[in-house]
């Protein structure tokens, strides 16, 4: 099928949104590139924003070792990741080309070898059996779809019946939104 159908983001009904995201995704790839590090590391607040969400995860899913983790709509994979240094298996899933090359950089800039999976797949049509993770999460991912009902649909599906489920979207008057904001004119983007 074609996944563009199920695609429409908040910023524009006008735009495709693979190629929205590839472009977004492009940009941290060259960052990455030219700096040697990921955007999301390399600045007190960027890092605090990631920190946070890495501790703040943590106190909701306890201990994650010998679990599976899924991630659908990853982006950097960062908090994901970091699950997987603790011992669970996560599996990242964009389908964004330049999404997922940024998540393979991320994968080596922290050393993880493995238990992380990198896939290629549709969200809304997630290429897993019913009950198969312990945990399925995102962060600032369904809020850009008109049909976010959908993924949620796909993320019980796939998730154990005594599993977790994590979905986490932007606080419109956090701190961290509020100065994206100003400074750019945008959102968390």
């Amino acid at each position: 099928g074609n996944p563009d159908k199920y695609l429409v983001s908040f910023y524009s009904k006008d735009i495709n949104e693979i190629g929205f995201w590839n472009e977004h995704w492009k940009k941290r790839v060259r960052y990455m590139e030219e700096h040697g590090i990921p955007w999301q590391f390399d600045g007190a607040w960027q890092r605090n924003v990631y920190e946070r969400k890495i501790v703040l995860f943590g106190q909701i899913a306890g201990d994650v070792s010998g679990k599976k983790i899924l991630e659908p709509g990853a982006g950097c994979g960062i908090v994901s990741l970091v699950q997987s240094s603790r011992g669970a298996e996560v599996h990242l899933v964009e389908m964004s080309d330049a999404a997922l090359q940024y998540l393979g950089m991320v994968r080596d800039y922290l050393g993880i070898k493995e238990r992380a999976h990198i896939v290629k797949a549709d969200m809304f049509k997630l290429p897993y059996n019913n009950d198969t993770f312990d945990i399925t999460w995102n962060s600032g991912v369904i809020e850009h779809y008109d049909i976010a009902s959908q993924a949620l649909k796909e993320m019980i599906r796939v998730t154990k019946h005594e599993g977790q489920i994590i979905v986490a979207v932007p606080n419109l008057l956090s701190p961290e939104l509020l100065y994206n904001a100003m400074k750019n004119g945008r959102g968390t983007e």
